[in-house]
């Protein structure tokens, strides 16, 4: 059988796409006991989209790290026990030795955050007929306010009505104020009607405010609240600080609409957060509103 895969990526269904079907090929190569040369170009293939900047889902990034993960653990007998050995200078001048005879070997990075650093082999290493990748990872906690607005392939519209049905801004509000967020998702392009499937809308809110469940108190919507089409989601999520609707758009859909109660509770200068609409399985699908400060007043 062939290794080529045509290009496909599924949203719902088995999840599949071309990578995570290669990853199920090397898995069955390495079943099989196939030699280093049979599936080293399937692994390199592997390997150099993963490390692209494309956000994969959790089902290809599953299968392609097992399937890498085994390869290297059945052949990394074959990999020399030599030492890796060289120098790091970090962007503040200072320098520091490593070596090290590990398939993969993590040295922390504390200061220079954003700053070039210079990785040095020694000399002895050229011998050797293994390659060396060096690649820098960070982490942390993205600030909720430098986020931009984004529509990619989906959109999301929003916006805030009083108890009245009257829309409104939501800057600032007084303590006891009942407010509704109503919420659009809809395709950008209109010629763009495959199905869109596990698409997540969530909505954290700020800590003075506070969700009313209407699902569990059975309260009635307002009149003016019928001309939306509500209720097409296939689950709803509510929590302490947050809603997150889950729902697909199916091909004779263009859009679909929500819509949420809230009461405004405690006094004080709050973020409410960016509202997100993607779909779980593919990232290219996206569409954020960004973040901003709103403050509840007292009475």
């Amino acid at each position: 059988l062939s290794f080529s895969i045509e290009e496909y990526n599924e949203l719902g269904g088995s999840y599949g796409s071309t990578l995570r079907d290669k990853a199920i090929i090397l898995e069955a190569l390495l079943d099989l006991n196939q030699p280093p040369d049979v599936v080293v170009k399937l692994v390199e293939d592997i390997a150099s989209e993963l490390s692209t900047d494309t956000q994969y889902s959790t089902q290809t990034l599953g299968f392609s790290l097992k399937s890498l993960g085994r390869y290297l653990m059945e052949y990394s007998k074959d990999i020399s026990k030599d030492s890796v050995e060289g120098s790091i200078q970090y962007a503040d001048g200072q320098s520091i030795s490593f070596s090290s005879n590990k398939v993969l070997e993590s040295i922390p990075i504390f200061s220079g955050f954003g700053q070039p650093i210079k990785v040095t082999l020694n000399n002895k290493n050229a011998h050797r007929n293994q390659s060396t990748f060096v690649q820098i990872n960070w982490e942390g906690v993205p600030d909720p306010l430098s986020l931009p607005k984004i529509n990619e392939k989906i959109r999301v519209k929003r916006t805030w009505f009083d108890d009245e049905g009257t829309a409104i801004s939501v800057d600032n509000l007084t303590q006891g104020d009942t407010i509704w967020g109503h919420y659009k998702v809809d395709r950008i392009s209109a010629k763009n009607k495959q199905p869109l499937d596990e698409l997540a809308l969530t909505q954290i809110l700020p800590s003075g405010w506070e969700i009313d469940n209407t699902r569990l108190s059975n309260e009635a919507l307002p009149s003016w609240a019928r001309k939306f089409d509500l209720g097409k989601e296939e689950y709803l999520d509510i929590r302490d600080d947050r809603l997150s609707w889950f729902f697909d758009l199916k091909k004779t859909q263009s859009e679909i609409e929500f819509l949420v109660k809230i009461s405004v509770v405690t006094p004080g200068n709050y973020t409410l957060a960016p509202t997100l609409a993607e779909a779980m399985y593919d990232h290219s699908y996206k569409s954020i509103i960004p973040a901003q400060k709103v403050v509840v007043s007292t009475p």
